[in-house]
């Protein structure tokens, strides 16, 4: 048996270092001699993880993905993709949309065509609002030019210039504006041809003129769509005023549902337009401008003679007095598109019954209805 040349132990078969001692064999062993002592001193006196590579303490572990997470992460991101290329193609199509009169027919310029202050007819050359994307506009009236904004709702509208606000209507070219003395009729290029003068328009303000059949009805809530009364009426014209008077199935002989001053004034057709001045409706005082009727502009625009008026009705509602000239058949009106229609049925209570006869046989509006048609004041 083999001895260590160190130390003189036994050297078992095989082995490359001494049991005893450590020290190598010679033959035995390749390469660099190794310090057995000097690995063990080392081993015994640092830390024994000071041998093997740390971590980094900035440099955390990751923990593996929760699959359940990646589901509800995956659920709510195509969600809010989609919102936000949503909202990204609205805010351009806003801020891109043309602004041609192509777009929005009503925006564009409108030229003075006439004025009047308190009755008297003033010069309106010179004078123009023109309305533009956004509700802002442009204004220039008595020699003042001013920025503003507009708005339009159900043909009516308001527009603020300079503090000064003006109502009226729009609607097929032409722009009416007034307020308690002023009235202003502007046109544009193309639709000023078709509005009349001043002088045109005061001749054929006769045309309101004459006897009337119809209904009325307060337009609530709670109100049935079928409560509503015939009634019959008469137009009186004397230049540019006039006077209306009604009168229903609940008016006894001589009574009268209203009376009230009207003033006639230039508007979108030869006929003008007709405003209230003052008067009285049933128990209620009518204030200038409490009807403001053009019928160019209405969804009565194509039904000859038509008269529609619209109203407050505090504190029920609104009053919408609808009438058609005595002698003239109804087919017109029910042939009208149902959602222009105030009410699916048009047709006065009466009509078949007790108009149409009367009509047919040549008589003339009477002053006030039979008898057995008058009904209590319910609407009161």
């Amino acid at each position: 048996m083999k001895r260590c040349s160190v130390c003189g132990a036994d050297i078992r078969e095989g082995a490359r270092y001494c049991d005893q001692c450590g020290a190598p064999i010679p033959g035995a062993c390749e390469g660099p001699p190794r310090d057995f002592w000097a690995e063990r001193l080392a081993a015994d006196t640092q830390d024994p993880k000071a041998a093997f590579p740390q971590p980094d303490p900035e440099d955390k572990p990751r923990s593996l993905p929760d699959p359940g997470n990646q589901t509800k992460c995956r659920r709510y991101l195509l969600p809010a993709v989609l919102l936000f290329l949503t909202l990204g193609i609205a805010l351009a199509v806003w801020l891109l949309k043309p602004t041609a009169n192509g777009q929005d027919p009503n925006l564009g310029t409108y030229y003075g065509v006439l004025c009047a202050l308190e009755g008297t007819t003033l010069e309106a050359e010179g004078d123009w609002v023109e309305l533009r994307a956004r509700g802002k506009a442009k204004i220039s009236l008595m020699g003042s030019i001013q920025n503003g904004t507009w708005r339009l709702r159900d043909g009516e509208l308001t527009l603020d210039c300079g503090g000064q606000q003006l109502t009226g209507t729009l609607g097929q070219g032409v722009m009416q504006l007034r307020d308690a003395k002023l009235q202003y009729t502007l046109a544009k290029p193309e639709a000023a041809e078709n509005l009349s003068t001043a002088t045109e328009a005061r001749e054929n303000y006769d045309s309101w003129a004459g006897d009337y059949y119809g209904w009325w009805s307060i337009w609530t809530d709670e109100e049935p769509e079928d409560d509503f009364w015939d009634v019959c009426g008469r137009i009186t014209v004397e230049g540019s005023q006039g006077q209306v008077t009604l009168w229903d199935t609940t008016c006894q002989p001589g009574e009268l549902l209203c009376l009230a001053e009207v003033e006639f004034f230039p508007g979108s057709t030869p006929r003008g337009c007709l405003r209230s001045l003052s008067g009285r409706f049933r128990d209620r005082e009518l204030e200038p401008g409490d009807w403001d009727f053009d019928p160019g502009i209405t969804i009565v625009k194509n039904l000859d003679g038509a008269v529609m008026l619209l109203g407050d009705y505090q504190p029920k509602g609104q009053c919408l007095i609808f009438l058609l000239p005595w002698g003239m058949d109804w087919e017109a009106v029910e042939q009208m598109e149902e959602k222009k229609k105030p009410y699916l049925d048009m047709l006065p209570a009466h009509y078949a019954d007790w108009y149409l006869p009367k009509i047919r046989e040549g008589k003339t509006m009477p002053d006030h209805f039979p008898k057995h048609f008058l009904r209590e004041k319910t609407w009161e």
